[in-house]
């Protein structure tokens, strides 16, 4: 079953910020993926997915090698877009099913 619209959205976010931790000692690269973080809207957050300001404080953070404060913001804001998505992914699993999944369905 090819992945819906959703899961290839949350695959690229997910593989951004494992960039991110893998490479957080490199800064432009680190500052290169936060901005493109900034980039992608998450719906079920009404934002981006890392605001511009989170943005700043990290790069800021490490530019004065407190590595470990930027870390810790960087994960809070993974922590909110998963529990966000998963929220979102066991409200489809309690949610009726409307008819256009049923007519999908197959026979």
């Amino acid at each position: 079953m090819p992945k819906t619209r959703h899961e290839r959205y949350q695959d690229v976010v997910d593989k951004l910020f494992e960039e991110i931790r893998s490479h957080f000692d490199d800064l432009a690269r680190v500052n290169r993926l936060l901005l493109e973080l900034t980039r992608i809207y998450d719906p079920l957050l009404s934002s981006r997915v890392v605001e511009p300001s989170t943005r700043r404080q990290i790069m800021e953070l490490l530019g004065i090698g407190k590595t470990e404060e930027a870390r810790r913001l960087l994960e809070e804001r993974i922590e909110l877009h998963n529990r966000f998505d998963r929220l979102r992914r066991e409200g489809e699993k309690t949610r009726p099913p409307t008819r256009e999944s049923e007519e999908a369905r197959p026979a």
